[in-house]
């Protein structure tokens, strides 16, 4: 797919919006980071010219310029009172590119990019949207990336409640849920794929491997599933990320210890999701704190059945009973009984691979850049920028175009 070409919008009458898409982090540490890179490819349809700011060399800047789009790198060291030299002159550096690149908008996705971005906008004058996928653990910073910020995208019910409960002007708000490049998912299960004959059923897990993805609570459900005699394997998908390497060493040690090693694979980080979902006969996710479920939307795509914790993101997504099962949060118990009665009931995964396959057609990523595009043009229409608008489809109101950014 080709770059739209500078100054020229998709219907070639006025200058495409540009838009500066902020990282803070220069390799893909999950869904957020891939839900970005996927808007910023799809949007150009609509008339965007999109620019990403990385912290560095690495997989998600190889991507953009994969996808022809252009990508600087700017460090953006986090904000620590023996930092605040470093912090300052990145400050001054991304503010200064910001004016080199004549941005119409400002696009920050996290929390520690946001302070720099919202700053830097505030000064220049130009909007600043905050997406947020999961709320930092700093009240205090987060009100304060809320006043820095034009507009806030919150990708889920439950992150719009917790940003409501901080930011006293609630109505910058807008609910967007993540979308999906659902073709890169889709097509007929394949079991056999990659599997050898008459192996045991084969569960998989996708996401980094963090605490807060509560895979231990995942080993402990199949430890009680080896003990009642169930067959399966399990693969999982994910990479620790470098702040808590930690974290994966103690969880291989703990399939060890229960004697899981013949059982589980863990697998690291492959590119081809899709085709590794197809293989699997459940998806599970026993997050103790997911914001949305990228990974649930995927799987629905891959017409695989979903099993996942009440942590948040999946109690919006999954209708339980009917388009997956949900289990408590911390309960491997329940998480054993749920895969263990699902594993046994062909009907029952026929019924979730073919409800939640209609699910996901909801999350396609064209209807998702549609609504942030929505929004765009109404920051614009309030910050009366009216020449950098594309000339199609433009509403006669902001009123009208917020409407259409918050529905569906």
């Amino acid at each position: 797919m080709n770059a739209l070409a500078p100054g020229c919008a998709v219907d070639g009458t006025s200058s495409p919006i540009r838009v500066v898409y902020l990282f803070g982090t220069a390799v893909i540490k999950g869904g957020g980071e891939v839900s970005l890179l996927e808007l910023m490819s799809e949007i150009r349809h609509l008339g965007v010219d999109p620019i990403g700011v990385v912290d560095g060399p690495g997989e998600i800047q190889e991507r953009l310029e994969a996808e022809g789009i252009r990508c600087i790198q700017q460090a953006v060291p986090p904000l620590r009172p023996w930092r605040i030299l470093s912090c300052l002159r990145a400050y001054r550096a991304l503010k200064q590119n910001l004016a080199e690149l004549d941005a119409t908008l400002l696009h920050a996705n996290g929390a520690r990019i946001m302070l720099y971005a919202g700053l830097a906008g505030r000064s220049l004058g130009i909007p600043c949207i905050w997406h947020v996928r999961v709320l930092d653990r700093d009240p205090f910073l987060d009100r304060v990336r809320g006043w820095l910020a034009d507009r806030i995208i919150a990708n889920a019910a439950s992150t719009r409640q917790s940003l409501q409960a901080l930011i006293r002007d609630s109505v910058r708000i807008v609910q967007i849920y993540n979308g999906i490049r659902l073709e890169t998912c889709q097509g007929a299960p394949d079991h056999a794929m990659g599997r050898k004959p008459n192996t045991p059923p084969l569960i998989l897990a996708v996401g980094r491997l963090s605490r807060e993805k509560g895979y231990e609570d995942l080993l402990d459900a199949c430890a009680l599933l080896k003990q009642a005699g169930t067959a399966f394997n399990v693969r999982i998908i994910g990479n620790a990320p470098s702040a808590d390497p930690a974290y994966a060493d103690a969880l291989r040690h703990r399939c060890d210890m229960l004697g899981l090693a013949d059982h589980i694979a863990f697998a690291g980080w492959v590119q081809d999701v899709g085709t590794r979902m197809r293989q699997a006969d459940v998806l599970v996710l026993p997050s103790r704190r997911e914001a949305f479920g990228r990974v649930i939307v995927e799987a629905w795509a891959a017409g695989l059945p979903v099993i996942a914790t009440r942590s948040g993101g999946p109690d919006e997504l999954i209708q339980d009973g009917e388009t997956g099962r949900l289990v408590p949060v911390k309960a491997p118990e329940c998480l054993a009984t749920a895969i263990q009665r699902l594993l046994a009931d062909s009907a029952q995964q026929e019924k979730f691979r073919q409800a939640g396959y209609r699910k996901a057609g909801e999350f396609s990523l064209a209807e998702h850049a549609r609504k942030v595009f929505s929004l765009y043009k109404v920051m614009l229409l309030e910050a009366a920028r009216p020449p950098r608008l594309p000339a199609p489809d433009l509403p006669t109101a902001s009123e009208s175009a917020l409407d259409d950014a918050r529905s569906g």
